[in-house]
């Protein structure tokens, strides 16, 4: 849950509309706040980061969705 200073919990657009307005000062004008949560989940996947933690920090319902869409088999792992 994210929460605000005085610790109310925010609206779930609040981040989403930060995002949209400061993207530009970070050099990342048109990537969205879902991009970035697949990278990521994408990056510690194969860090060995457990499915479990990769299912809570994406907040899906199931940890095989998130060993699903964000786990990717790279060329060292096949070797």
């Amino acid at each position: 849950m994210i929460s605000s200073i005085s610790g109310m919990r925010l609206q779930p657009c609040t981040l989403s509309k930060w995002w949209e307005d400061e993207r530009g000062s970070f050099g990342l004008e048109g990537v969205t706040f879902h991009e970035l949560r697949h990278t990521f989940i994408a990056m510690i996947a194969p860090k060995g980061v457990h499915p479990r933690l990769m299912q809570e920090l994406a907040e899906h319902s199931d940890p095989q969705t998130a060993m699903k869409v964000y786990t990717h088999v790279n060329l060292e792992a096949k070797r």
